[in-house]
Order: C-alpha cells, then sequence, then structure tokens
C-alpha cells in the first residue's frame, strides 16, 4: 500500500497495484477524464491494465509508476513537468512519459511543485519541468532529462532506493545510506550547510547512515539506522541549513531510555515522528505533499516537531494521546497507512 498527497488531492496504491484518487479534479491531476472532484477514492480506470508500484502527487498534477517500467503522468502539465514531450495545459487522462533512448524503464517516482523526478532502473535520475526544481532554474525539459551526480550504473536499480520532493527541491537516499540533494537551497532544505542552489544532485554532508527520508514543501527529515530523527531547512519560521539531530522533551514511557523513532512523516510546515516502543506498530506512510500538518494515526506514540524562532532550538514533544495501546477499544481497528493534506488526514 502507498499513499501520495498533494496540496488538494491524494493518490491510494492498494496492494495488488491498482490506483484510486480523491480530492480536487482541477487540471485532471485525478486522471479520470475530467475536472471534477471526488470525495471518495475513485479507481483510475485507464490504469487498471497497469500494475502501479509507486504513486507521486505535485501540487497541480500526479505521477505514477508502474512495474512494466512505464510511467503515467496527468493534470496541469505547464512547462514540462509531465514528461509527455510537449508542454501541455489540462491532462486529463493518465499519458505516457517518453522513455529516453537506452532506458529499459523506471522504477521510482517522485513529483514537486513543477516538476517530476523519475528514477531509471540502471539507476539514473532524471527530471521532467524544471531541472533545478527550484524558482531560480532556467532550464525547462518537455521529456525526461538526465541528471548526473550520484549514478550508480554498476549497482543499477540497487544504488537509489528512494526519492523524494519537496516544492522546489529533491533528495534520494542511496543503498548505503547517504543522501544526495539537489534544487532550491534559499530555505537550507538540502541540508548543505549554505544557501545556495545546486543544480545537480550533491552529497548530504555529516550524516550518519539512513534508513528513510521525506521532503516537506521547504525542509527535509530523516530516520537514520540508529532510530534518530535530523531536520533541516524552514519550519515554521524557523530554519537551519545544515542537518540538526532532534532531541526530546521527555525520555520515553522509559525515563532510562532514550527515545528511538521507527517512522517519519513531514508535512508542508513540521514533522511527526513514530517512537519505537511496543510491537503495535503497523506502518506509517511519508506526508509526500501535505501542506499545513502532518498525522500518524496508529497504535504507537506520536511525536511531532518544531524548531523555536531563533532556529537553534529542535526538540520534539509527545503529542496526545500520551499512549496509545492495543487494548479492546483500538483492537478492531488497524491503520495499514497514514498521510495528511490541507484539508483531511487519510487512512487506509
Amino acid at each position: 500500500m502507498d499513499i501520495a498527497c498533494g496540496p488538494r488531492h491524494i493518490l491510494l496504491r492498494s496492494s495488488s497495484g491498482r490506483v484510486f484518487s480523491f480530492g480536487s479534479g482541477d487540471s485532471g491531476r485525478l486522471g479520470h477524464g475530467d475536472v471534477l472532484s471526488r470525495l471518495d477514492p475513485t479507481l483510475i480506470q485507464a490504469l487498471r491494465s497497469q500494475v502501479v508500484v509507486g504513486v507521486a502527487c505535485g501540487r497541480d498534477h500526479s505521477a505514477v509508476v508502474c512495474a512494466s517500467g512505464l510511467a503515467y503522468t496527468f493534470g496541469w502539465g505547464e512547462g514540462g513537468r509531465l514528461g509527455i514531450g510537449h508542454d501541455a495545459g489540462d491532462v486529463l487522462w493518465p499519458t505516457q512519459v517518453v522513455l529516453p533512448n537506452a532506458v529499459r524503464g523506471f522504477h521510482l517516482v517522485a513529483a514537486g511543485r513543477e516538476a517530476t523526478v523519475l528514477v531509471s532502473r540502471c539507476g539514473r535520475v532524471f527530471v521532467c519541468g524544471l531541472a533545478h526544481v527550484g524558482p531560480t532554474a532556467h532550464a525547462l525539459h518537455l521529456a525526461p532529462h538526465h541528471l548526473d551526480g550520484c549514478d550508480d550504473e554498476n549497482a543499477g536499480a540497487g544504488g537509489i532506493v528512494s526519492v523524494k520532493a519537496g516544492d522546489a527541491h529533491c533528495v534520494v537516499r542511496m543503498s548505503d545510506g547517504s543522501l544526495y540533494s539537489w534544487g532550491d537551497g534559499a530555505s537550507g532544505a538540502l541540508g548543505h550547510g549554505d544557501l545556495l542552489t545546486k543544480v545537480h544532485p550533491t552529497k548530504v554532508p555529516g550524516l550518519p547512515s539512513v534508513q528513510k527520508v521525506v521532503c516537506g514543501a521547504w525542509h527535509t527529515a530523516c530516520l537514520t539506522t540508529q532510530g534518530h530523527v535530523w531536520v533541516w531547512g524552514d519550519t515554521m519560521g524557523s530554519s537551519t541549513s545544515s542537518p540538526t539531530r532532534i532531541g526530546n522533551k521527555s525520555a520515553s514511557i522509559d525515563e532510562d531510555k532514550p527515545v528511538c523513532y521507527r517512522d517519519v512523516a513531514c508535512g508542508g510546515d513540521g514533522a511527526m515522528f513514530v517512537q519505537r516502543h511496543d510491537h503495535t506498530v503497523r506502518h506509517v506512510s511519508p506526508c509526500l505533499r501535505a501542506t499545513s500538518h502532518s498525522k500518524c494515526l496508529i497504535h504507537v506514540q506520536v511525536w511531532s516537531w518544531q524548531g523555536d524562532n531563533s532556529g537553534q532550538q529542535r526538540t520534539a514533544t509527545r503529542v496526545w494521546p500520551p499512549a496509545v495501546t492495543n487494548d479492546n477499544e483500538h483492537a478492531a481497528t488497524t491503520y495499514q497507512a497514514s498521510a495528511a493534506t490541507l484539508k483531511c488526514t487519510c487512512r487506509i
């Protein structure tokens, strides 16, 4: 299962590879051949013949990648963000992304505000739309454009294991646990210790091995293999351009043990973490395009984070409920995935 959230729409991927969408239908971003909004998850009929393995939501467009290696996009196509070979307005149906020469297919996808990022099966990064994924970018690409900087041709698809996008920046996680980022650096979201825009994937320094990375609108968060959370960029008026490890205001249920986190998700301005505490954790999906809040509704403690106005303090606070247990009241409900968007929280 997978969930992708845009500011006003959501894509759901089932365990069988079917895709459902709901929310605002403006510009055809739901993929149903019209601009109508849907209140309930609705199967995208045009993708029924495909087994979808990844979904992503931009501000006004959507993207999916299939087990066949083909990628499809739909919604607002200005600036080449759909990668279909030409500039477009409303694209109401899923349309195949141009497959570059010598590329056998794609296997990862992310969507920014005005760009789509794809990773090929041979481990190469391609961008459609704003090549540098930022307002200072000067290159538009109507079809997937290769960005060098983190290719690992020897590792193939195993070199890059995940790709995430914020409004104007992107991050990839490598199989060795390292991160590479590029795009608009004005918010510090790239984690390079400066506010410079990077036009090619550049390694994020000073981090231990990372098991998961997620992007908010203008910030980035990651979870290390040791269970620690690091955040950088602009969040709730606080900003830092270098990765900063999150502390905690109360150590844990067992005060003698430090907090370790199991999962992390980003909204537009903040982040939430799931504490590794018991065996009731199921799964929390990243809030890929959440605009105003993040929420993790599962049987486990949830922590939220924001910095102070000085940009110096980095603390995590356990949010209500203080401790959720798998008792009779909650035993009947298991949330397999959760993500938040502008006006709702989605659970499946």
